[in-house]
């Protein structure tokens, strides 16, 4: 699909600048496992997005400059046709013109090609910086969702908590009634046990009396 072929040119442009931002990073070698050459730090989304703004500046300079310098051109007009005569010296003036004129229209071509390659590479730029924009965004809202998973996590872990703290002590509380419950039939049934056996005594003192 030749559609797809300025977005193929972006991406591998896109993956050429990251290899580049990575390259120029040094060796981080507290890493476990890392060779020499094999491991290095991998570019902020941040310092990626800079870089690719810088890029965009520097292509938008390269565009003022190249429209500058092709609009300070004046496009020629075309040498009239002398008419044909004998005289050496108007022959080599009116070929002196034409390549003049064509010498001319080459620089002026040569200008046109220039802008039109700098605002190639203004326009790939700006789509590396949208595309770095939008991997520090895509980054931002995965760091945001790890961020609220993570609370999330540890809001549930207390609402766990809480619940356990609660029914450990709601057991213990059933237990203590359980306790009291049984130390107050004990304390009845010894009061029974007691008064039946001082009921004769209280009998016998009153058929004394």
């Amino acid at each position: 699909d030749p559609s797809l072929l300025p977005k193929v040119a972006a991406a591998q442009t896109v993956r050429a600048a990251a290899l580049v931002a990575v390259l120029k990073q040094p060796y981080n070698l507290k890493l476990p496992s890392s060779t020499v050459g094999a491991k290095r730090k991998q570019p902020e989304p941040e310092d990626i997005v800079r870089c690719a703004e810088a890029a965009v500046r520097k292509a938008a300079e390269q565009v003022r400059l190249q429209k500058d310098a092709f609009e300070s051109l004046v496009e020629p007009k075309p040498p009239q046709e002398q008419p044909a005569t004998d005289s050496s010296d108007d022959d080599a003036c009116a070929a002196d013109d034409r390549a003049a004129y064509h010498q001319e229209m080459a620089a002026i071509a040569a200008a046109r090609s220039a802008l039109c390659a700098a605002q190639c590479k203004h326009s790939e730029a700006r789509i590396r910086l949208l595309e770095a924009q939008y991997e520090l965004e895509s980054a931002a809202e995965e760091r945001e969702r790890r961020e609220r998973e993570r609370r999330d996590a540890e809001l549930n872990a207390k609402i766990a908590e809480v619940n356990e703290s609660f029914r450990a002590r709601r057991a213990e509380m059933r237990r203590y009634f359980e306790l009291h419950r049984a130390y107050r039939h004990s304390r009845r049934q010894f009061q029974w046990e007691g008064d039946r056996l001082m009921l004769p005594k209280v009998f016998c003192a009153c058929e004394r009396g």
